[in-house]
């Protein structure tokens, strides 16, 4: 699952942490691309349940390559798959792999 800063101002590091405390959604990959690229942020993402954190700039190929890696195999079997997560606004349904944002579908463009 890629992850940013929400409508409410909530940012990757937060959402990620919503993420891991919540036992429906625990088990998404989660891969982080941000501009925080010091290593204290790097640690951070990481000990938080990321399981991976590019920081940008970074090589498009570079990318795709870890966002293809283990920590993205589908979850297909997996209680998360059947989750959904809602925060304000803003909707995340891994069954459909669809996010909505106040209702309007928005486009998440793969690495």
């Amino acid at each position: 699952m890629l992850i940013g800063r929400d409508a409410a101002g909530t940012d990757g590091v937060e959402v990620c942490r919503q993420l891991k405390a919540n036992p429906a959604l625990r088990d998404i990959p989660v891969l982080m691309v941000t501009a925080r690229g010091e290593e204290s942020d790097i640690v951070l993402g990481l000990a938080i349940g990321a399981d991976d954190y590019i920081p940008k700039p970074f090589q498009p190929a570079r990318a795709v390559a870890r966002s293809s890696g283990p920590a993205a195999r589908p979850l297909r079997d997996s209680a998360a798959a059947q989750a959904t997560l809602a925060r304000g606004s803003l909707t995340i349904n891994t069954t459909r792999t669809n996010v909505m944002l106040k209702g309007a579908p928005v486009s998440v463009d793969p690495l």
